[in-house]
């Protein structure tokens, strides 16, 4: 159970998890024309790549400072989130 009244870390966690969310989901390339991901610019890739990895890392620090606040935090999602902190946004080992 989550307390009635978030604390300022909690927005301002969930508001840098938001906008981290929307800086991945609307990056667009640098080439204009319509190309498959594959085919993108390697500059393109690697910016996408790094916002993804910011935004996974912004949720995971939500989610780890939301557990705290939580009476009976399941240790999965705990585990899962304290992981992709410690590999500095990456979901994948």
């Amino acid at each position: 159970m989550i307390d009635a009244a978030p604390c300022r870390d909690c927005e301002e966690l969930e508001r840098a998890s938001k906008q981290a969310y929307r800086d991945w989901t609307f990056y667009r390339p640098m080439h204009i024309d319509r190309r498959s991901k594959s085919r993108w610019f390697k500059a393109d890739r690697d910016a996408s790549a790094a916002l993804e990895r910011a935004y996974n890392l912004a949720e995971a620090k939500y989610h780890l400072h939301r557990a705290e606040h939580e009476k009976d935090p399941d240790g999965r999602d705990v585990a899962r989130n304290l992981s992709i902190v410690i590999r500095s946004g990456r979901l994948k080992p």
